[in-house]
């Protein structure tokens, strides 16, 4: 296929479907497209490959990630957006489909954490301010915990 189309996908493997509308070349995905899993999650952006690239990730518990891709669909070193179902947010830097190396976290509150993050967890050097901006804390973390 080249151009424009949709196809159903089914992947044994993963067992389930997907529906993607977007750009082929070779047969391949390749360019801007949607894709919606059996899962509902809804993916649209560029697809290279084959596979996700660069775009945005709806999942039906409203959790959204907005951001680059590897090439083994999991959330590229890089950086990125990620909004959470409690209302909080993350914009920064991701590795490996976790929060890794600096970025800041908006909590549903308005309180934030500017900081260092490992492994999903806030490790290092960091500031929480208020929601008027106001500094509360800072500090050197371990692992969500403050040490000094």
């Amino acid at each position: 296929m080249q151009g424009r189309g949709i196809i159903l996908e089914f992947d044994e493997k993963k067992n389930g479907n997907a529906i993607y509308e977007g750009y082929f070349k070779n047969n391949v995905k390749e360019g801007t497209g949607r894709l919606v899993t059996v899962t509902s999650e809804v993916f649209e952006g560029t697809f290279q490959g084959g596979r996700r690239k660069v775009g945005k990730s709806t999942l039906p518990s409203g959790r959204v990630y907005e951001g680059k891709w590897s090439m083994a669909q999991m959330r590229e070193d890089g950086k990125g957006k990620e909004k959470y179902e409690d209302g909080s947010s993350y914009v920064g830097e991701f590795e490996a489909d976790r929060r890794e190396g600096q970025g800041v976290m908006t909590y549903a509150d308005g309180t934030k954490y500017t900081g260092s993050w490992n492994k999903d967890q806030i490790h290092g050097s960091g500031t929480r301010t208020d929601k008027t901006g106001g500094v509360t804390e800072q500090g050197i973390y371990q692992y969500g915990k403050k040490i000094r």
